[in-house]
């Protein structure tokens, strides 16, 4: 390992260490404490993982602006590959609960018509973007094609680990992964992260 693989490798996981950490930590409320708590839920943190994903963002731009590119998103192909790796998702995440049960245990609570606003701004917006920069844009960074498909798993038992029902949430993490690292692109992810999400929440 050259060193500057070494210095590629050490930056990566300081990055991630910072991230995970504003990921995790109690952060201050700055939103209105009439918002039920689930709408709520870690919407503190995940603003502070995107602002920080920004900065990286703005630093390192010509570097990794290719991540960002919305070229990909005009082919066709390229929503086949997003309908086809959710497809192959759901039925693994079926057949590991033993095809029982609902597509995923949340449902949409009764709300009013602002709070339901909010909880579609948080579950297809906010939560897909920091999840995906967190999760996948510090995949597509890492150095080595080889080490890319070890942090794949890595990245999607963190990402399951952080969620509800973790062994069937680790298909959905392997998924999107898969997705990322097929188009080098952090735009697909979002995207397949936001109609899972909008699948999961309001069908």
């Amino acid at each position: 390992m050259n060193l500057s693989l070494l210095k590629k490798t050490a930056l990566l996981i300081s990055l991630t260490a910072i991230a995970f950490l504003l990921e995790v930590i109690k952060l201050p409320e700055l939103f209105l404490k009439e918002i039920p708590d689930p709408l709520r839920f870690k919407m503190e943190n995940r603003i502070a993982v995107i602002l920080f994903f920004m900065v990286l963002l703005v630093i390192f731009r010509k570097r990794y602006d290719y991540l960002f590119q919305v070229n990909v998103l005009k082919d066709k192909r390229t929503y086949a590959w997003i309908f086809s790796v959710l497809t192959s998702v759901y039925i693994l995440m079926k057949a590991s609960s033993g095809f029982q049960g609902p597509f995923l245990p949340f449902r949409v609570p009764e709300l009013s018509l602002l709070y339901l606003l909010i909880l579609l701004y948080r579950v297809c917006v906010l939560v897909p973007i920091a999840e995906e920069f967190l999760y996948r844009g510090l995949l597509l960074l890492v150095p080595s094609q080889r080490i890319r498909y070890v942090m794949l798993i890595v990245s999607s038992v963190f990402f399951a680990s952080l969620h509800s029902n973790s062994f069937e949430t680790i298909w959905l993490g392997l998924g999107l992964g898969i997705l990322a690292i097929r188009f080098q692109n952090i735009w697909v992810p979002i995207i397949a992260h936001t109609l899972w999400n909008l699948m999961a929440t309001y069908l």
